[in-house]
């Protein structure tokens, strides 16, 4: 009797840490516990399905291929709004400010246009923000120089930048919610993923303008060339938004809104309605939730940046490396290929819950609730490669002209690319997953297109738009391209402490518990999941599990632990956690 009581007992507990772990957490399945994984097959994701986030992630491909032509024609930019009178340096770190600005209004548009998706639907702010976006890349294709209309020139360009980033801080937290919420809870990593893929963007930009340089030639290109590629952009845009023109609104936006109907009486005043605003609901329930999804975005967005927009601009201005473009190409599918992966695995996988053991030493416990510990490992592995890739940009470099931006020497590419490659590879494994994670940690669905708007474009903006500038302004220092190295390693650090979530001590929780020796859960945070499912203080709860009394909703829990043996696997499973795996005497 003593051993099927432990047995219920963990089963009990188990299922509770399920529940509690993957509902606030939950990397792709939100609502779907260890047995429920185990039970549910693999099947293939609908063709419709699949077409449709595609067609979500568009808009995203034109923002990241936006971007990306901006930063590999940086020079030329400069070259054609600028003074001439300024030097090379001078205009590229002028550039590069007006490419930080539109990251720094991109959370106005986070805020705008989730407002719009979490009131009139996911579909309707998707349709505007590609409209929004394909304006300003057409207008920047055209745009006269500044020899032709002198200081208009750089201000309708900053204009320019600021409406797409007016549009960008709308359109990858739409689509990440749009594809997520669309996809099944065993293909929901795989679609996260398959957004952040669209990052394939920049190869198409850097397929762009390897066909430029072959075609036009180098002086073609900064005369008049670079206006191409963002005619192009506007071309994609309005295909997109072709497309865009039938999309219908996701499942669960529909239930929330009819339960936010149904449940909430219509109040009138001012303060009651800034009070039922998206974003207030947001600031209220949601706040710690978008302060880490805040942390944990800084390597999205400087590795990319510094990794497909920074490193070929510098070696192709500094003349390292002729095929800078087509070495982008090619370590950009590398990259794509790296994240779909990584979010087909974690749909294969169940999702982490604890990875470290707390000991009675009253030291913190790091819990991993289902954070794939893929993306951790991953961060920390570009945070040990990023300073050495950037060192070998200094390789055999004795000294580097400013006024040309030539370097002295040569640098090897059989010593560069080696570790670019692991470095894109650590950077993919890291983002693949964590896209969905960025939706279902965000557990309000009627706010949170607004809550991502909101944290994804606030990390955007405080490190990502300022990459270029700020590894441009390194660079120009004695450190040279090692300080690039030093700022991504720091960012990976920041977003994996982030995903590593610390707890309280673990002692008083583990001293406070009259539990048997064989009965003791492994660490803090399964214990107070019990504490959290019955609603009693802690060591009443532990009690009351041992004394068989009923849980909040009726039913025994003995009925409870026969819910979760029905399955063999589930049965198998907590046979093992019994004998030690996850449980251990103390």
């Amino acid at each position: 009797m003593q051993r099927l009581s432990v047995v219920l007992h963990t089963a009990v507990a188990w299922q509770t840490v399920n529940e509690l772990a993957c509902g606030e957490s939950g990397i792709v399945h939100a609502t779907t516990s260890s047995s429920e994984f185990n039970s549910t097959p693999y099947t293939l994701m609908p063709t419709t399905t699949v077409v449709r986030v595609l067609v979500a992630a568009a808009g995203n491909f034109l923002e990241w291929y936006d971007f990306a032509v901006y930063g590999i024609f940086a020079s030329d930019i400069g070259n054609a709004f600028f003074p001439p009178e300024d030097s090379p340096t001078t205009a590229l770190i002028k550039t590069y400010s007006i490419f930080a600005g539109a990251f720094f209004i991109r959370p106005l548009g986070g805020i705008f246009f989730g407002h719009i998706g979490d009131t009139l639907g996911r579909e309707v702010a998707l349709l505007f923000t590609i409209m929004l976006m394909a304006t300003p890349t057409l207008v920047i294709g055209l745009l006269p120089t500044y020899t032709e209309i002198g200081i208009a020139s750089p201000l309708l360009l900053a204009l320019m930048r600021m409406l797409q980033g007016l549009a960008a801080g709308g359109e990858l937290p739409g689509a990440l919610v749009y594809a997520v919420e669309s996809a099944g809870p065993r293909h929901r990593a795989m679609m996260g993923a398959l957004c952040q893929a669209t990052g394939v963007g920049s190869l198409l930009a850097s397929l762009v303008a390897a066909i430029l340089h072959w075609i036009l030639g180098d002086t073609a290109v900064r005369e008049w060339g670079w206006r191409v590629p963002f005619v192009l952009g506007a071309g994609i845009a309005v295909v997109a938004c072709f497309l865009r023109r039938n999309f219908k609104p996701t499942a669960p936006f529909l239930e929330a809104k009819a339960a936010a109907a149904a449940s909430t009486p219509r109040r009138v005043g001012c303060c009651a309605w800034l009070a039922s605003l998206p974003l207030a609901k947001t600031m209220r329930s949601s706040w710690r939730s978008v302060l880490r999804i805040v942390c944990a975005s800084p390597l999205g967005m400087v590795g990319f940046y510094g990794f497909f927009v920074f490193i070929p601009s510098w070696l192709r201005h500094t003349r390292l490396f002729d095929a800078a473009f087509a070495l982008n190409v090619a370590v950009m599918l590398l990259w794509a290929c790296v994240v779909v992966g990584g979010g087909m695995l974690a749909d294969r996988t169940p999702p982490t819950r604890c990875c470290t053991r707390c000991s009675g030493s009253g030291r913190p416990c790091l819990a991993l609730h289902g954070i794939p510990l893929v993306s951790v490992l991953g961060a920390l592995a570009v945070a040990v490669i990023a300073p050495f890739l950037f060192i070998a940009l200094n390789a055999e470099c004795q000294s580097v002209d400013s006024a040309e931006l030539l370097c002295v020497g040569y640098y090897p590419p059989e010593v560069f690319i080696p570790i670019l490659c692991l470095g894109v590879i650590a950077h993919g494994c890291h983002v693949g997953p964590l896209q969905a994670w960025f939706v279902l940690s965000l557990k309000q669905t009627g706010s949170r297109y607004s809550s991502l708007g909101v944290a994804y474009n606030v990390g955007a903006a405080l490190l990502g738009g300022t990459t270029p500038l700020i590894n441009t302004a390194l660079t120009a220092t004695s450190v040279g391209a090692a300080g690039a190295g030093y700022y991504l390693a720091a960012a990976a650090l920041i977003s994996a402490l982030a995903l590593v979530k610390p707890g309280e001590g673990a002692g008083a929780f583990l001293n406070a518990i009259p539990m048997r020796d064989d009965m003791k859960m492994e660490t803090w945070a399964m214990r107070i999941t019990v504490q959290r499912r019955l609603g009693l203080p802690l060591d009443v709860a532990c009690q009351a599990v041992e004394a068989g009394k009923k849980a909040p909703n009726g039913k025994p829990h003995e009925e409870l632990g026969d819910a979760a043996m029905v399955n063999p696997r589930a049965k198998h499973a907590t046979r093992q956690r019994v004998n030690g795996t996850l449980w251990k005497k103390m």
